[in-house]
């Protein structure tokens, strides 16, 4: 290989801390560059989702001549239909990016080369392809028929863009064959007329690793500013001042050295870019007529970061966050490419210099209540998270490394003494709770978003413990390097949190109620007891593995082979397999909903002399009243309580409603 010393190291650090001892050095070259270049718009995302990776890494045997597929929505990444449903339901709108990669291991840029890839590139964005393809490919390809369908043609808030990374271990010259190829390229899929950005990138040596430095280092910028004020001083705020500077700064901030928009600059930004909204045409249009009245029209933008200093009218900025502002940098950005004269155009930039987080996620709120925004964007901001957090880093189970949760993206990236396969994110967390402790193992897999919607209120609550949501991040971490490592076999990979929930039921049985904070934790303690040998655990995975495969051949004998590929997402499946556990007590395993949790908000009295009031629930507070609730008196008000949910004249109430024990 030509490969640069700098990246042959890293290479395989990162052999060693994904487990990917069996590959090649071609193939384990093809996902690092995968994992590098897509980690650029998503930070910290592969580190903790290594099957989002795997869906994303499609080179192989009728691979079109691509190595790399990654669709993003609102610059995150998607691994299914499903997830573009999970976070566009209703009317919200979603911005799609589809990124394809080449890489080669060569010491030159080879025309033959990249017009296959180009061809490939082609060929996967028609609704048919004509040329056999892998499962890899149909998978991801199936995604993208679904963002050009009809349903979700209507969400989308712009075209969707494309990129194309071409990348060769060696060093780019600008080779007028390959420059010219790709204006042709570009013509063609312009005339389609259904894609917005068309982007093209030649990545060499340097520019891999810089990209890799920049994955892993700090991010500094400096910029020139007309004038500067500061800003009172604020307990734990280090410096803060408004600046004004013109347009083109902020351009300059935006941008990475291949002339890409830094997106992972939002990711605090709790607001996505909207596309062309009305409010974004007439920032548009001020730009490209009258940029000079820019400046009074805007409000500006906000940016947190972890260090700033003044000087000679420069300022410099290091690790920022746009927590405000994402649709003025976004268009601003889309203006500088396209070519618009930014030199008029002025803006007012706050910036706070802060590492406290409490601090920041004020400011996100504060300065995004003018916005329609998501809740689910608060969600690892609220105190049981931190102290989930926490309580993972005091734990440790014998024979095993500990586990830490990543509450916030990239949280442990400096940490040497934390391995990728320790860590577990929001996401993996709700899936894995959602589906070993409210059994609900057929929904899983979905959004996070989804999962917090449906489930929200009735867990990360402030009296649950936090045993159960530790063993249910221990026994996902200690499975997926089961399967990472080949100690057990991968054909049953897509059913792991089935894997997962056999393992926790063959040993201990159902779990008692998680509001049941003394009985939930004597269950999760015995669990963690009989888990903590490494021999054992090994031993319980692949019995429960074992168990899987006689439970779906039981499955497919009763209902018939068309059912076969239907397990996954059947809660019929999930009772089945309970009940076969059960084996004589199928009560045991019934299913409920789960309890809701809230606080009772306030207590009055109708014309009747009846209480009602309300609980705290999102999106929405629920009402209550006695006639439902013969137990209900004032002593309630302010207190947390367990209820459930009825309609009474089409509308949801409270019933059953009973105090924390």
């Amino acid at each position: 290989m030509t490969l640069e010393p700098i990246i042959k190291a890293k290479l395989e650090k990162f052999r060693k801390d994904y487990l990917l001892k069996d590959l090649s050095e071609d193939k384990l070259f093809e996902r690092f560059v995968n994992y590098h270049i897509l980690s650029q718009q998503q930070p910290g995302i592969f580190s903790t989702e290594y099957e989002l990776l795997d869906k994303i890494c499609v080179g192989g045997g009728n691979d079109l001549g691509l190595d790399g597929v990654a669709i993003s929505l609102n610059g995150k990444y998607v691994k299914s239909c499903e997830d573009i449903d999970d976070v566009l339901p209703g009317n919200r709108k979603g911005e799609f990016e589809i990124t394809f990669i080449q890489s080669k291991n060569k010491s030159k840029f080879d025309l033959g080369e990249y017009l296959k890839f180009t061809h490939g590139v082609e060929c996967f964005l028609e609704s048919n392809i004509s040329m056999p393809i892998s499962d890899a490919i149909d998978e991801i390809h199936k995604i993208y028929n679904y963002i050009m369908s009809n349903d979700i043609i209507i969400k989308w808030a712009t075209n969707p863009s494309i990129r194309l990374c071409y990348v060769v271990a060696g060093t780019w010259e600008e080779p007028p064959h390959i420059v010219e190829a790709t204006k042709s390229i570009k013509e063609r899929l312009q005339k389609k007329r259904c894609f917005g950005d068309i982007d093209f990138d030649y990545i060499d040596n340097k520019a891999l690793v810089n990209i890799i430095n920049s994955n892993e280092s700090c991010y500094k910028v400096v910029m020139d500013f007309v004038d500067s004020m500061p800003l009172p001083e604020v307990d734990q705020v280090d410096n803060s001042s408004v600046v004004l500077c013109n347009a083109r700064e902020i351009v300059n901030l935006l941008s990475t050295a291949e002339g890409m928009l830094r997106k992972n600059l939002f990711e605090d930004n709790v607001r996505d870019y909207q596309g062309e909204t009305t409010i974004n045409t007439e920032i548009r249009a001020t730009l490209s007529k009258n940029s000079e009245h820019f400046v009074l029209l805007n409000n500006g933008i906000t940016i947190v970061c972890d260090e700033v200093q003044e000087g000679n009218r420069k300022v410099s900025i290091t690790n920022p966050q746009i927590v405000n502002g994402c649709q003025t940098c976004n268009i601003l950005f889309r203006c500088s490419k396209e070519g618009i004269n930014l030199d008029g155009a002025y803006a007012i930039v706050k910036i706070i210099g802060t590492s406290n987080d409490e601090i920041v996620n004020n400011i996100v709120k504060g300065t995004n209540r003018q916005n329609i925004v998501y809740d689910e964007a608060f969600e690892t901001t609220k105190e049981f998270h931190k102290l989930l957090e926490k309580f993972f880093a005091v734990m440790q189970v014998k024979e095993f490394d500990k586990v830490f949760y990543e509450r916030r993206s990239k949280q442990y990236e400096n940490d040497p003494r934390v391995r990728p396969y320790q860590k577990i994110s929001f996401r993996i967390l709700i899936q894995s709770f959602v589906s070993l402790f409210l059994y609900r193992v057929e929904e899983g897999h979905r959004h996070e978003s989804k999962l917090l919607q449906d489930y929200g209120n009735a867990i990360f609550a402030e009296h649950q413990s936090f045993y159960p949501y530790y063993v249910a991040a221990f026994i996902y971490i200690q499975t997926e390097y089961l399967f990472r490592s080949g100690t057990i076999s991968k054909k049953n990979y897509s059913y792991k949190l089935h894997i997962m929930l056999l393992i926790k039921e063959m040993q201990m049985g159902k779990s008692p109620d998680i509001n049941n904070k003394k009985e939930i934790e004597k269950y999760c303690k015995e669990l963690l007891k009989k888990l903590e040998q490494k021999s054992e655990f090994i031993r319980y995975a692949k019995d429960a593995s074992v168990k899987f495969d006689e439970v779906a051949c039981k499955w497919i004998d009763y209902k018939g082979m068309t059912y076969r590929y239907a397990m996954k997402d059947s809660s019929e499946f999930t009772k089945f397999m309970l009940k076969i556990l059960a084996k004589t007590d199928e009560q045991k395993y019934s299913i409920e909903e789960p309890a809701l949790v809230g606080k009772v908000m306030n207590i009055n009295t109708d014309r009747h002399g009846d209480y009602f009031g309300f609980i705290r629930r999102h999106p929405g507070n629920i009402f209550f009243h006695e006639n439902e609730n013969p137990n209900i008196n004032l002593d309630y008000e302010n207190k947390e309580v367990v209820y459930e949910i009825a309609k009474k004249n089409g509308k949801e109430v409270a019933i059953n409603i009973r105090l924390l024990s």
